[in-house]
């Protein structure tokens, strides 16, 4: 079974990592912030979308749309000062993973 983790998970498994080295940057600040804006609104589609117990595709596309936005969202923070520093990178790639274990969801559909 994966991890499905809400958007503080996710915030806060991010702001660890940010922390590591004991500074947070102002580009990993706003993708931090961006990740709880946007993770927020998902949190509320995916708990109204397993309200009935049935995940249908058109559910599942709009969830995983959103999981998408997450990353494009905090992949433009990043990259904003055309350059993307090795602690963005980390976050970045913290971010894919957590986002794919999210995104785990199984898919029913209704007979």
């Amino acid at each position: 079974m994966p991890n499905t983790y809400s958007s503080k998970d996710i915030y806060d498994m991010l702001f660890k990592k940010a922390m590591e080295d004991d500074i947070i940057t102002p580009d990993e600040e706003a993708i931090l912030q961006s990740v709880m804006t946007v993770g927020k609104r998902y949190d509320t589609l995916k708990e109204k979308a397993l309200e009935d117990g049935v995940l249908d595709n058109f559910e599942y596309n709009r969830l995983n749309t959103l999981r998408g936005k997450i990353l494009e969202k905090s992949f433009n923070i990043a990259d904003s000062d055309n350059q993307i520093s090795e602690d963005e990178r980390e976050l970045l790639n913290l971010l894919v993973k957590l986002l794919r274990d999210t995104g785990e969801l199984n898919l029913n559909t209704e007979d």
